[in-house]
């Protein structure tokens, strides 16, 4: 009986020593706070982001270990019982303007068509687990009125051997962990947050229309990128590197366009813009 009771008691103060980690990431140099760095406990799938101000915080035993990184930052192991809690991240961007490749500037839509054209060599076509940390804020004006953070496993039972209309169409999505504030926002009422299954399909390399439309829609589920590439404009803002990879840094936006109304005004339509990442070496 007494041996019981000392395993009994072992195993609650085991449990006992989880606390909440409160931190906030800055860049080393310019001390500007590191907005969505991911930060993750190393031998586990517990794992969140720091927020617009740099800020996070996550639970944690004295025994774990951080891995925090970010594009244009070196990875950093953080040992949460020793460190401070003001992390700060090394960064790693080489400019373009210091790089000269045959004399020329760098064709980022050149880069883009390289990189389409290797899908089916550089992303495999096998079944595979993708985990995912996923967060969704609403804001009005500069107030936030709700938070939704949740853990997501998707198994991709295809890989990416066919082009997908939308996110669960071939694929399985389960929700592991959940976790949702108080709607406090002015619309609470028919506001629905935005789902797990549009913030997938924005992998461009799995998700893309195979319909070409005059405009493009507030409402269009999945990227045209690929449908309508000469509708894009396409820029190397630098080159950079993420996990010990050179990768090139291309911006991208729709073109602006409008439709004429029946009061005689011009309507803006949805203009799409974004960054892409580019391996300098497969593509």
């Amino acid at each position: 009986m007494i041996r019981w009771l000392i395993i009994f008691f072992a195993i609650n103060s085991t449990a006992y020593c989880q606390h909440l980690l409160e931190g906030t990431i800055i860049d080393a140099e310019t001390k500007i706070p590191v907005s969505f760095a991911s930060i993750g406990v190393v031998g586990s799938y517990k794992g969140t982001s720091s927020n617009l101000n740099g800020q996070f915080s996550i639970s944690v035993t004295d025994s774990d270990s951080l891995k925090i990184s970010c594009i244009g930052y070196q990875t950093l192991i953080v040992h949460s019982a020793n460190e401070s809690e003001l992390i700060e991240l090394q960064p790693i961007i080489t400019q373009l303007s210091e790089i000269v490749i045959l004399d020329k500037p760098i064709n980022a839509r050149r880069v883009l068509r390289k990189a389409l054209a290797r899908i089916r060599e550089n992303y495999t076509d096998q079944p595979f687990m993708q985990k995912f940390f996923y967060r969704h804020y609403c804001k009005d004006d500069s107030s936030y009125g709700r938070l939704i953070e949740a853990s997501v496993d998707v198994w991709k039972n295809q890989g990416y051997r066919s082009l997908q209309k939308t996110a669960g169409d071939k694929e399985e999505i389960r929700i592991t962990q959940l976790r949702r504030s108080i709607d406090k926002t002015t619309m609470a009422q028919g506001h629905e947050p935005i789902s797990i299954g549009n913030i997938l399909q924005a992998d461009i390399v799995g998700y893309q229309t195979t319909d070409r439309h005059k405009h493009l829609s507030f409402y269009t589920d999945v990227s045209n990128l690929i449908t309508d590439f000469n509708k894009y404009t396409f820029t190397c803002k630098a080159i950079t590197y993420f996990d010990g990879l050179e990768v090139y840094e291309i911006n991208y936006s729709y073109r602006k366009d409008s439709v004429l109304t029946t009061s005689g005004n011009y309507l803006e339509l949805t203009q799409v813009k974004g960054s892409l990442f580019v391996t300098t070496g497969t593509y």
